[in-house]
């Protein structure tokens, strides 16, 4: 198998894996878990294989599409990291109990940054499928990815809220009623 046949076949697969990971509330959890590894091992790969964008990053003529795309990469891997960091965060407790870091919300952090994510994955999308992808396809697949990404970006929190499983006990609910008595 060729490099670029290898680079097209990784970067379908990270999109097909970033929306289901998007989808992570009709995933189960340790799935989630997994998908959310898989995908950052093989952003690791997508780098290796795109050594030359770093090599060139100080080379030639920057447009202004050469330097939004070059910004929205580094955005967008900063944007991974934070997912990464506040996945680990949400499901082990890596942060000392009484550290100001225990106490941040890494779930909206999770959430947000997926968001994020999701905006420059677009954008960064957008760069390179005109590369591929030619006149009303090009048109008609970038109208399509706009409204994924904007939909997801209302839906998903909308979802998470209504999805969103809430333990309540007995006890907490008699603390509740005793504050409203």
């Amino acid at each position: 198998m060729n490099k670029t046949l290898t680079k097209k076949i990784i970067d379908i697969a990270l999109i097909i894996l970033f929306i289901i990971e998007l989808g992570s509330f009709f995933v189960p959890s340790n799935l989630h878990i997994v998908l959310g590894i898989l995908f950052f091992v093989l952003i690791i790969i997508h780098n290796i294989l795109n050594i030359g964008f770093y090599k060139n990053l100080f080379k030639g003529k920057y447009n202004r599409v050469r330097a939004l795309n070059t910004l929205c990469i580094f955005l967008f891997g900063i944007s991974i990291l934070i997912l990464a960091i506040s996945g680990i965060a949400i499901t082990t407790n890596i942060f000392p109990a009484n550290s100001s870091l225990a106490e941040l919300n890494w779930r909206s952090i999770h959430l947000n940054a997926a968001i994020i994510s999701l905006i420059l994955l677009v954008i960064h999308g957008f760069y390179y499928a005109q590369r591929y992808f030619k006149g009303k396809i090009f048109y008609y697949l970038s109208i399509l990815a706009f409204i994924s990404a904007i939909s997801s970006i209302f839906i998903l929190p909308y979802l998470e809220r209504w999805c969103h499983k809430v333990n309540i006990t007995k006890s907490v609910i008699q603390k509740i009623q005793f504050l409203f008595s």
